[in-house]
């Protein structure tokens, strides 16, 4: 009979251990799933507080939007007066940044551009305040870029931040800011983390001369296929165009149109040149670095 008793006492303990656990599955479920969801609330505060500073935003100025996000990577849209962002609300980041434009400075549409030095430290200041200090760049192999007047007519100043892996390998990564020469006015910003430090073998890649040679050689086979548009005198051929190289870059990516989404080295050859008529020819040729096949090209 005791037996019997303590037997019944063990089995009633089980279920209670069982229960115990599975109460604290679910409790522990139901707080996982809350602080999900409390991070994307979060994360917008952040994005909003961010964007506050960074251009001068008064506090109830940046709302939420309904609006889709442009960028796949985003999954929230916060909106101004003048201006649209696409954030992360799981991590606080900004991925990009549009401005409608300022129509003219003091009633003048073009007046003086403010100096490089200026632009720069403006452009600096910004991607400072939307989270990208010295620290932050560096932390994700972010290396200064390109940076100057890229539009006299549109009076527009670029600035550009390239990553690389820990190996050198230039990725698709990047963070742009553009600005109105004009007044240093923020006209957008966009961040790509694109690969990451992704490990590569860079000696299995073609050498850049191959992949000049390759870039010609496609950009010249393109030109003697179009049609003829002018006399036998000013007939474009590819024997007449003298192709300059504009820049070579071995980089690692992952973008849709060029790899189906596939992490893989490629050159990027920029070839750009005259025909005999003064028209400009050339082009941009991607070649899978490894086979040295050519991926896509695109003409100017």
């Amino acid at each position: 009979m005791r037996k019997k008793k303590i037997r019944l006492l063990l089995g009633a303990l089980a279920l209670v251990l069982v229960a115990g656990l599975v109460v604290g599955a679910l409790t522990m479920k139901a707080s996982a799933n809350d602080a999900q969801a409390s991070a994307g609330p979060d994360g917008a505060a952040i994005a909003s507080q961010r964007l506050q500073e960074a251009l001068g935003i008064a506090a109830n100025g940046i709302t939420g939007s309904a609006s889709k996000p442009a960028l796949p990577s985003a999954d929230a849209v916060l909106q101004w007066s003048s201006g649209l962002a696409d954030i992360d609300t799981s991590t606080g980041q900004i991925l990009s940044v549009v401005q409608d434009r300022n129509p003219g400075v003091a009633g003048d549409p073009f007046p003086p551009f403010l100096d490089n030095s200026q632009l720069a430290s403006i452009a600096n200041h910004f991607v400072l305040l939307v989270g990208w200090d010295d620290a932050a760049l560096a932390g994700s192999g972010f290396r200064p870029g390109s940076a100057g007047i890229v539009s006299q007519a549109m009076c527009e100043y670029r600035q550009t931040w390239d990553a690389f892996t820990s190996q050198g390998v230039r990725t698709d990564g990047t963070i742009e800011v553009r600005l109105d020469a004009r007044d240093g006015r923020i006209e957008s910003f966009f961040y790509n983390r694109g690969v990451g430090d992704t490990p590569t073998n860079v000696s299995m890649a073609i050498s850049q001369s191959e992949a000049e040679s390759t870039a010609r050689a496609t950009i010249q086979s393109y030109i003697a296929q179009q049609p003829n548009t002018g006399s036998d005198t000013s007939q474009t051929t590819a024997a007449t165009v003298d192709l300059t190289l504009s820049s070579a870059v071995l980089k690692l990516t992952n973008a849709p149109a060029l790899t189906d989404g596939a992490t893989k080295l490629i050159w990027l050859v920029t070839l750009n040149g005259e025909d005999s008529t003064g028209l400009a020819v050339g082009g941009n040729v991607y070649i899978d670095a490894l086979s040295g096949k050519v991926i896509q090209f695109l003409s100017f």
